[in-house]
């Protein structure tokens, strides 16, 4: 028989409340990592503590290029309970469609992938926007970014920021 209904009214609470049921269930099963909804809680609030940190606030935007993992979960999840809004990128755009993206987000931190299949988003963002190699700071394309993560190797990206060093 199933529980009683959920009584929060967005994602993010919803993990809460689930995690405060059940702190041991299974929340995320992927290949390489299972969470708990206690563990999913957990990160999700260091992430939100982390980009709050970072100065994102309640009204801005956070940009996710990512697959479908955890990192993604955590991330949009996040950036919601930091009050910001989610602006998510296909992973299958070209560097033109990113650069509109990010410019029409008005994204203030943008959170990647390192790679996907063939496409190594790390170059195509060096490419949009050289200064994350000399250390980052202001973006000459992008007036409102400020910041970018990372999940997985940086690289040459010397003005990116890890995502485990934000979670």
């Amino acid at each position: 028989m199933a529980g009683p209904h959920p009584l929060a009214r967005n994602f993010g609470d919803l993990v809460a409340e689930m995690a405060a049921r059940d702190v041991d269930a299974p929340a995320v099963i992927e290949a390489g990592a299972e969470l708990s909804y206690g563990e999913l809680d957990a990160r999700v609030d260091a992430f939100a503590e982390g980009l709050a940190a970072l100065g994102v606030r309640r009204g801005g935007t956070v940009g996710l290029l990512c697959t479908n993992r955890w990192e993604w979960l955590v991330a949009a999840l996040g950036a919601h309970r930091a009050g910001a809004r989610v602006a998510a990128f296909n992973t299958f755009a070209k560097a033109w469609d990113l650069e509109y993206m990010l410019g029409h987000s008005e994204a203030e931190v943008l959170i990647c992938v390192d790679r996907f299949r063939s496409r190594d988003f790390r170059e195509t963002l060096a490419e949009l926007a050289p200064e994350l190699r000399d250390g980052g700071g202001s973006f000459e394309r992008f007036a409102d970014l400020r910041e970018v993560i990372v999940i997985g190797e940086r690289g040459d990206l010397a003005g990116a920021r890890g995502f485990e060093e934000v979670l």
